[in-house]
């Protein structure tokens, strides 16, 4: 939410400005980075899995009616995360989305009269404490507290089952060394198993019971957008017939919940409970336990979350980013640093508003989901370009090798982030990053294997902060010291040189080759152990792989991980949806509906997944009619 949303929903409060000394910036970024890089506690960052919603009101579409638009983005894999269903009940109402098996509830779906899309909302609502335990008690505050014990059961079948003590502070349950292992926690470089005592403190186990699941039932029988917001953010509204009683707040599922109804609303809000926190800043890093300076003083009131019902501009859009400006009157904001997908969505919405307003349709929405620029790389490949001009200018280089670096330079230059299958820039652009990311920070920052490959995960991401502190920085030299164990002088000579090795890779012949990204970029899908099986790989039941497009900054996601010699995508857009409530539900998901590996319907759908080509979702009556008229048609042959 902007300014001007949150002024005109009255959520605005002015903010403190921040001042900023740009001398101390340019004198201390070198010295912060490397702190940060040699942090003794911090978290390994992965790939962070997020998802793309947004809606449009029915003042803007052809049929009048408001249309929604989900994509969630999770790891790929055979079977789907998701299953596409329609339940019809006798009354004539129904549910159609994408479920996960084993959950009776959707993800993101619709029913005659409400549409709802989810995208992840990072908020900070879990803390590890470091704790002193002394035999069953610890300290907090100076004094010894007894530790709370609890037998968990764990039945096995066929097997006696397992009783497991589980020991909790006030903060939250103690972690054993397998949870440890698991939950990515580095206590120094090279990473290694963290020694001591930790809680953890999760607003998911808060003893009162969640309630999250009852909400979304609930929902279900919504009649409008209004309804959902009260259920939400537990707002009675005098527009609505709910009762009291049904207004059940969710608590530990924190998402950005988009909706849309029947009636031409949309509407967004944040769901879950919020922490607020003693001390602001301590959520991101080990908390002492025993000191009483790190603790949660409560949560935000639910009525206190920011909500959006058809903001005047009509269309929302909400991808992983913060949930608002700074100046919000609540302590409601979450950030997940840059949002390049939510930016190019809201320029190509804006767009068609401003162009087919009244006559915009699902299949609009679905040229929105295809789109793969990269507002990121087309800034970052400009950088680049400009750093290594400046080098080159010092050069009187006439070799084959600097000519096909100034074919590849003259071809980046009216490239405009387009991470199109049949693309061949991006191509260019990936090969070179990876060397530049490979090579750009000094000896000394890089601790260990896994902080290159944490930086070469997001290098995109990461080559703009970079970017930023260079923009800021008189000390270049700093960051840019060596390539391939070779001495440099610049940031301009290190990115010349990775793009002098990156022309290798493309020279056959004596000519630049080109290569369609869809060559070398390619979503996988592995069937879990039976893409362990060589005789199964030989067999075609192996792991899966389709030519793609996009990148982990584009709204047709496709990341791919420069820390892996192939540019292979692990993670996209599993499940898309678009509903146009004066039309009907389109939807599909990346593999197929069967989890057979034999069967013939369990990787069908990911061709007409890739290429966006959604399924319009029909009900009983019209299958079996058209059942009926193949029969005919057949019949009468």
């Amino acid at each position: 939410m902007n300014d001007e949303e949150l002024k005109e929903f009255g959520w605005y409060k002015n903010a403190p400005k921040q001042g900023f000394n740009s001398r101390k910036a340019k004198a201390s970024t070198y010295k912060s980075l490397k702190k940060n890089a040699q942090k003794d506690v911090g978290i390994n960052a992965q790939h962070i899995k997020g998802s793309n919603s947004w809606a449009i009101s029915g003042k803007h579409t052809k049929s009048r009616k408001a249309i929604l638009a989900n994509d969630p983005h999770l790891s790929n894999g055979i079977p789907s995360f998701w299953h596409a269903s329609k339940i019809e009940y006798e009354d004539g109402t129904y549910v159609v989305g994408s479920a996960t098996p084993g959950i009776p509830a959707h993800g993101s779906f619709s029913t005659d009269k409400i549409s709802v899309g989810i995208t992840t909302v990072h908020v900070d609502n879990s803390d590890i404490y470091e704790e002193e335990i002394r035999g069953d008690s610890y300290l907090f505050k100076g004094k010894l507290l007894p530790l709370e014990t609890r037998e968990e059961v764990i039945k096995i079948k066929g097997k006696q089952p397992i009783k497991y003590q589980v020991k909790s502070t006030h903060h939250g349950p103690l972690l054993d060394d397998y949870a440890l292992a698991l939950s990515n926690l580095r206590t120094s470089l090279p990473p290694e198993l963290p020694k001591g005592n930790f809680s953890l403190a999760w607003i998911g186990l808060d003893p009162h019971e969640d309630t999250s699941f009852h909400t979304f039932l609930n929902i279900l029988k919504a009649n409008d957008v209004f309804e959902i917001t009260e259920l939400l953010v537990g707002v009675k509204r005098k527009e609505t017939k709910t009762k009291k009683e049904d207004i059940i707040v969710p608590k530990g599922f924190t998402q950005n919940i988009m909706y849309a109804d029947h009636k031409g609303n949309i509407g967004y809000t944040m769901s879950g409970s919020l922490v607020k926190r003693k001390n602001r800043g301590f959520g991101t890093h080990i908390s002492k336990g025993s000191t009483g300076e790190n603790e949660w003083i409560g949560t935000i009131p639910p009525n206190q979350r920011p909500y959006i019902i058809n903001p005047k501009k009509g269309y929302l859009v909400a991808a992983n980013g913060p949930t608002s400006s700074l100046n919000i009157n609540s302590q409601a904001v979450t950030y997940m640093g840059l949002q390049p997908r939510a930016t190019r969505i809201d320029q190509l919405v804006s767009e068609l508003v401003q162009k087919k307003s009244g006559k915009i349709t699902a299949n609009d929405m679905m040229e929105v989901m295809k789109d793969t620029k990269d507002i990121v790389a087309e800034k970052n490949v400009k950088y680049l370009i400009k750093m290594s001009e400046k080098y080159i200018k010092t050069l009187k280089d006439k070799s084959l090798e600097h000519k096909i670096v100034l074919e590849i330079i003259k071809k980046l230059k009216t490239w405009q982030g387009n991470f199109g299958v049949d693309s061949v820039e991006p191509s260019y652009y990936a090969v070179w990053t990876r060397r530049v990311m490979k090579n750009f920070l000094p000896e000394e920052m890089i601790i260990d294997e896994t902080f290159k490959i944490d930086i070469l995960n997001k290098a995109n991401s990461r080559l703009t902060l970079f970017r930023d502190i260079l923009n800021n920085s008189t000390k270049e030299e700093k960051y840019c010291t060596r390539y391939e164990n070779k001495t440099v002088s610049s940031c301009g000579e290190l990115f010349y040189l990775s793009l002098r090795d990156t022309a290798k890779e493309f020279t056959q012949k004596g000519k630049l080759r080109e290569i369609q990204w869809g060559q070398i970029h390619r979503a996988m899908y592995s069937y879990g152990p039976f893409s362990k099986s060589e005789m199964l790989q030989k067999l075609g039941f192996g792991t899966r792989y389709t030519s793609v497009g996009g990148s982990e900054d584009t709204v047709h996601v496709h990341c791919f991980d420069l820390s892996d010699p192939f540019f292979n995508s692990g993670r996209s857009a599993n499940s898309k949806l678009v509903v146009d409530h004066g039309e009907g539900t389109y939807l599909s998901i990346d593999t197929g509906i069967s989890e057979n590996i034999f069967s013939g319907h369990n990787f069908d759908l990911n061709e007409r997944h890739t290429n966006t080509d959604l399924i319009l979702m029909k009900s009983l009556k019209e299958v079996m009619a058209s059942a009926d008229k193949e029969a005919d048609i057949k019949i009468n042959a």
